[in-house]
């Protein structure tokens, strides 16, 4: 198109000399058309290249597409809502967190919950990721999904607080430092807890409490804030006209990405996204420093392995990090690391893909793959929850699938579309309450029976001691018919010099010497070559009573290293029963 002549509607001119005009970011709803220019050609509440910028007094509302008024709509009742839940459920977790997480556990299964969560922050960006408003009513269910990335700026319209939060550039900026100042907060808070009077129980809980929220920040604020570095660095060339091409934030088109401005930016940004990315890699070390105890080798059944790591994950190893892994099974130990990196790139790589018919397509396809992985792979330890992922994804599928129809096609573009998309995307929430409905019914059930085995056992041991009563009085009235009455008293006596020699303290803990040996090898060495002995000594008091004595095998070394791994956290020397 030569320069002079008139813009169709929803498309953009820069300047008169320019011989280019191109497409309007958000099309009819802000390009007028005509013979105009610039920003002459914007509906009220756009401006800049391409209409795509609010004006002061609007903002962004990703949902619709659309610049709205801040006078009218730019904080809603659903924002604050959500804005006073977050706060409530922050201040709960920072200072009850273990009544939370008890109540949680009781009533909720967080694995599902995560699962849901995720899928909520991944739907979110669906509509911007392929570039597509819904029809309604799904577009206001997706409005509220876009809630779920709690980045404060997109709550609360920060354009409509602050006019230089309008800025790409300083809503990165404002979004990374208030997500490392509630990170500071936590271990500001986790400080001041420290110096008061505590026992050192006291204080593994308050540092396991703070970093289970400091991991959940983490968690929650990766793939947002990843998705806003890297927008960061995409800049696109437009027709200037007479002053040569020009590059543009793509993200912002009101900045220039050769201006000083945007360069001192960049530098930020970098060093941003560098400490963003660093947080899967934390989870890998965290986890990798933690695997003897998370999948020691064993030969015992899956099952056994997974309730020896449920009890160790209560330990002061474990406890901390057990939001990393406590979810997933036992081979699938480094999984948040791998899950963390999916996240990324659903929401945001795939908004990076120029072409959004293309980016739709990746993300039928990147669904469909995630759909299989969870079926095939299974990485949760409850079948619940690797149904519930699968589900989760078939529903990504069908939202990708939706969005791209109705962009290419414009196929479902109507009441009846928007109402499938709202059915298929709420369906979640009721299968997730109705499977942890399940989940802790089949778990009050496996309580009670073993509430009635201990019982049980209860009732047996007292029976026990009334037999044991019986023969003892037996016993000593034999002893005394025999003239042996002195029995019981040299007996007595033994016992109490016995209690002299090792003293009054109860004994919680037992382990062979340091001296003995320096490895479990060496270990290994002292049972056989003292297993003889062993059992010389032992089998002499069993005869002498007449009784039979059998001599058992010395215990495997591989035995002994799982016990070491399992029951003791390493420390070979507390395994005393090798012979």
């Amino acid at each position: 198109r030569h320069s002079g002549q008139p813009s169709l509607l929803g498309h953009f001119r820069t300047v008169p000399s320019s011989s280019e005009v191109y497409p309007c970011m958000f099309e009819k709803a802000a390009c007028l058309g005509g013979n105009s220019t610039g920003n002459k050609l914007c509906r009220e509440g756009y401006e800049a290249m391409l209409c795509s910028s609010c004006s002061t007094g609007y903002f962004f509302d990703s949902p619709s597409r659309t610049c709205r008024d801040c006078e009218a709509t730019h904080v809603t009742p659903a924002m604050v809502v959500v804005s006073v839940v977050i706060v409530v459920v922050g201040c709960a977790l920072i200072f009850m967190y273990d009544k939370v997480k008890a109540w949680s556990e009781k009533w909720l299964n967080m694995g599902k919950v995560r699962i849901v969560y995720t899928t909520c922050q991944i739907l979110a960006t669906v509509p911007s990721t392929v570039d597509v408003p819904f029809p309604e009513p799904a577009r206001s269910l997706f409005s509220i999904l876009d809630l779920s990335g709690l980045n404060p700026l997109d709550l609360f319209a920060g354009e409509c607080v602050n006019e230089g939060l309008g800025s790409y550039d300083t809503r990165v900026i404002v979004s990374t430092l208030g997500v490392g100042g509630l990170c500071a907060v936590n271990w500001l808070v986790f400080g001041a807890r420290r110096l008061m009077p505590a026992t050192s129980e006291q204080r593994l809980q308050a540092f396991s409490s703070h970093n289970s929220i400091f991991l959940g920040l983490t968690y929650v604020f990766y793939p947002t804030l990843s998705l806003a570095q890297l927008k960061g660095y995409v800049c696109v060339e437009y027709d200037g006209g007479d002053e040569g091409m020009m590059r543009l934030l793509k993200a912002d088109l009101s900045i220039d990405c050769d201006s000083d401005r945007y360069q001192s930016f960049f530098g930020l940004n970098v060093f941003f996204t560098i400490m963003t990315q660093l947080i899967p890699i934390m989870y890998l070390v965290i986890l990798y420093r933690a695997r003897h105890l998370l999948h020691p080798p064993s030969k015992r059944s899956e099952h056994s392995q997974l309730r020896d790591r449920q009890r160790r994950e209560q330990g002061h190893e474990l406890k901390p990090i057990s939001f990393l892994f406590e979810h997933y099974d036992l081979g699938w130990w480094h999984f948040e690391v791998i899950e963390s990196y999916r996240r990324v790139a659903f929401i945001s790589l795939l908004a990076l893909i120029t072409d959004k018919t293309l980016a739709g397509f990746v993300g039928i396809f990147m669904s469909s793959m995630s759909t299989s992985f969870y079926r095939e792979a299974a990485p949760y330890h409850l079948a619940s929850n690797n149904v519930l992922a699968t589900v989760a994804n078939q529903q990504l599928s069908f939202t990708f699938l939706s969005a791209t129809l109705l962009r290419t096609t414009g196929y479902g573009d109507d009441a009846v579309g928007g109402s499938t998309l709202l059915a298929v995307n709420v369906a979640i929430i009721p299968c997730s309450i109705v499977a942890s409905w399940a989940e802790n019914k089949k778990q009050a059930k496996a309580g009670e029976i073993k509430r009635k085995f201990y019982e049980k056992l209860k009732h047996a041991e007292a029976e026990d001691k009334k037999k044991f009563d019986i023969a003892w009085t037996g016993y000593t009235k034999h002893a005394a018919d025999t003239g042996n009455a002195n029995v019981v008293d040299r007996l007595e006596a033994n016992l109490a010099a016995l209690d002299v020699l090792v003293g009054g303290e109860v004994v919680t803990s037992l382990a062979h010497p340091e001296s003995l040996a320096s490895t479990i090898d060496g270990l290994m060495e002292v049972a056989m070559a003292n297993n003889d002995m062993m059992h010389r000594i032992v089998r002499e008091i069993v005869e002498a009573m007449n009784g039979w004595y059998q001599q058992g095998p010395v215990k495997k070394l591989e035995r002994v290293q799982e016990k070491c791994d399992n029951d003791y956290m390493g420390d070979f020397l507390k395994v005393i029963d090798i012979v």
